[in-house]
């Protein structure tokens, strides 16, 4: 029962579900025991799908990237999980699609009362939906800090210099679409 309560969202969906079977066999293997398909159902719906009931009938490589995305977020969410450990959920999306992904997470943090581990190498995604910022460097993490204060003023070397090309490459670009 206990592995229940961490659930973890990777970072490539089209490598990580089981192409033989049907989405409504995946989530029933992500289920608790005796879990009824209405739930199947809604849990699609909450990760965003509205074609639910159809969705289920499906086999991974029928669904877009973003549809794959969302499945694995409701194999996270079907069993009521205390912590999803979410990585890098939007890499394998494109741009338009990345911002309702993590708009999402972020809600059904909230909704359903759970903590989300958001680990993400784009500091623009850590600054716009992180409530507590921990940077690893050389495998050793090396500072923890509210999201506001470690972007006001982070205090490892390495967490500066992160912070500051993050900056940098914001003012670049920004430039860039000015001269365009």
């Amino acid at each position: 029962m206990r592995r229940r309560k961490i659930r973890y969202i990777f970072q490539e969906p089209y490598l990580t579900l089981n192409p033989l079977l049907k989405i409504k066999t995946l989530l029933r293997h992500a289920a608790p025991p005796e879990t009824p398909d209405t739930i199947l159902t809604e849990s699609l719906t909450q990760a965003g799908l509205n074609n639910a009931s159809d969705v289920l009938t499906h086999y991974p490589h029928q669904l877009s990237v973003g549809m794959q995305q969302r499945v694995m977020i409701a194999m996270a969410i079907i069993a009521r999980p205390t912590l999803i450990i979410a990585d890098e959920p939007t890499s394998a999306l494109d741009e338009s699609l990345r911002e309702e992904v993590l708009v999402l997470l972020k809600s059904l943090q909230r909704s359903q009362r759970m903590s989300l581990l958001l680990v993400t190498h784009d500091l623009s995604i850590a600054r716009r939906y992180a409530d507590f910022v921990g940077v690893l460097y050389q495998g050793s993490l090396v500072e923890v800090a509210e999201a506001e204060k470690f972007f006001r003023s982070p205090e490892h070397q390495y967490s500066r210099l992160l912070v500051e090309s993050s900056l940098r490459s914001t003012r670049e670009s920004f430039s860039e679409e000015n001269r365009i």
